[in-house]
């Protein structure tokens, strides 16, 4: 759990100052490739600790001690800029958990939905368009990044 409180700042740090490099070199294949690398590990540090700490919550008389200290790491967690993710990621998960049998991939509709959320907290916005994903970054000032 102390790893993705290391990640998630880490990642919020990384992704705002190439966004700012970006305003400088303009290169959108170049932000793009660290924000998808960057965010792709923060999601992976998410579902490797929320799965963790999930697993011994549930199991919390086996694991008293355990389970009160992710409890506490939990909050804190969702105390950073950043925090609304643990609750976003682990409700949007739950279609995959209950899914009995495989209909489209519309049950990745939440999971695309909370990774489009923090784009946007990052001045991103995306769209599909006919030839692939568009990035609208509208000039803002340094301030707003």
């Amino acid at each position: 759990m102390s790893m993705l409180k290391e990640v998630m700042s880490d990642v919020d740090e990384q992704v705002r100052k190439e966004r700012l490099a970006y305003r400088l070199h303009g290169d959108v294949a170049s932000l793009w490739k660290v924000v998808s690398e960057r965010l792709g590990f923060l999601f992976q540090a998410l579902g490797y600790a929320l799965g963790h700490a999930d697993w011994v919550l549930e199991n919390r008389d086996d694991h008293p001690e355990l389970a009160s200290k992710f409890d506490a790491e939990i909050e804190a967690l969702r105390e950073m800029s950043k925090g609304w993710l643990i609750d976003a990621s682990r409700e949007a998960v739950q279609p995959l958990f209950n899914l009995t049998e495989w209909t489209n991939v519309d049950v990745y509709d939440p999971l695309i939905a909370v990774a489009e959320r923090l784009l946007n907290e990052y001045r991103m916005f995306t769209s599909v368009r006919e030839d692939g994903l568009y990035i609208d970054m509208p000039y803002t000032g340094i301030h707003d990044l």
